[in-house]
């Protein structure tokens, strides 16, 4: 089992986010612990008040939420009332012992997983501290308790570094494009084509806006070679298990864009900046960046700079992180021009390609 835990600001984007799943049939709302009524009696609205609240008794907390992914082995078959168990055994391990929560057993990727929302304030006003060591004990003594798979026994669950490069002629387009997309899209956070265009390339697939006339004019992906040039014929959206035309994508783009506002990018990019400062090469940076679970793309219709984040499953812009990790930052840290900047990352992103399938073991957490 691994176990990935956020403390947000605020509660109403990742409540809005698990609501949308549900929605759209690709989540449950499966218990909702302390809270007055039954979890399928409970409106958007009490859902929220419980929270925010009890968030209330501590103005001091900056960060008084909690959000808390659970995610399973692929192999393992758990059933619901064992699901809520573990859910509730977890929190009671790292002191969030009656506490309120809500419950989302999640089907939208390869491998089981729950998200918990709650709150680190007690009902006496005190936060509950939880730290890194605290969080992976207690994995442990769920997994033990309830005969789980060990985390240490494959890469993480639902890593998408799992994925399989989309390669020319080694299998069907249309199921190698479909494999990339359908499991890329509808979990990572991007707000607009280039970062999405980005994280797609790294594993051999972009965006192919074909222009013609009536039902010729729509969205298509293409395989691409490691060099970034197109290859076969690319396939239309509509053709694809999720259809990513034109409306979905906007859907996407808008709803990322209103999450984005609550994510803590401070804190990614402290660790971006923790990855440049010492590295003397661009290549050092690229490998502190990928041993801390992150890419660095140069997209290649804008020509920006994506950072991939694989723990948060988003794609950011890196002007969009601030400057002391934008482009600018790292023509003045290796002293290169820009010309000289792109010719340098060509390799350095052929690497990132082939480092995917080892990036699974060297992270011990996502989401």
């Amino acid at each position: 089992m691994v176990a990935v835990m956020f403390a947000l600001k605020h509660v109403k984007a990742p409540l809005l986010y698990n609501e949308e799943k549900v929605r759209l049939g690709q989540a449950d709302l499966i218990d909702a612990g302390y809270y007055l009524k039954e979890a399928q009696h409970l409106s958007a609205k009490e859902k929220m008040a419980r929270l925010t609240n009890r968030a209330a008794l501590n103005l001091r907390t900056q960060h008084p939420f909690t959000h808390l992914s659970l995610n399973f082995h692929p192999s393992e078959k758990i059933p619901l009332p064992v699901l809520k168990a573990i859910a509730q055994a977890y929190l009671n391990e790292i002191g969030y012992r009656h506490q309120p929560y809500l419950l989302y057993e999640h089907h939208d990727a390869a491998h089981p997983h729950v998200h918990v929302l709650t709150t680190c304030i007690q009902a006496g006003g005190q936060r509950i501290d939880v730290g890194p060591t605290l969080i992976k004990t207690a994995s442990e003594r769920i997994e033990e308790h309830f005969q789980l798979r060990r985390a240490q026994e494959s890469s993480a669950p639902g890593l998408v570094a799992q994925l399989r490069r989309a390669e020319y002629a080694q299998a069907p387009t249309l199921q190698a494009v479909d494999a990339v997309v359908s499991q890329l899209l509808p979990r990572y956070s991007f707000t607009n084509e280039a970062e999405m265009n980005a994280l797609l390339s790294l594993y051999g697939v972009r965006l192919a806006i074909h222009r013609g006339k009536g039902r010729r004019n729509g969205l298509r992906y293409q395989i691409i070679s490691s060099r970034g040039k197109p290859q076969g014929v690319p396939v239309k959206a509509q053709d694809l298990s999720i259809n990513p035309n034109r409306q979905y994508l906007r859907k996407q783009f808008a709803f990322h864009g209103l999450s984005r506002r609550h994510m803590p990018l401070e804190a990614l990019e402290r660790r971006i900046r923790l990855c440049l400062y010492p590295a003397r090469q661009l290549a050092d940076f690229i490998d502190h960046l990928s041993r801390q679970g992150l890419n660095l793309v140069k997209e290649a219709r804008s020509g920006a700079l994506v950072y991939i984040d694989h723990e948060r499953k988003a794609a950011l812009l890196a002007s969009s992180l601030g400057p002391q990790v934008d482009t600018t930052a790292l023509l003045s840290q290796f002293r290169l021009s820009a010309s000289q900047l792109e010719l340098a990352l060509k390799p350095l992103e052929l690497e990132q390609r082939g480092q995917l399938r080892s990036l699974g073991r060297a992270l011990s957490f996502h989401l």
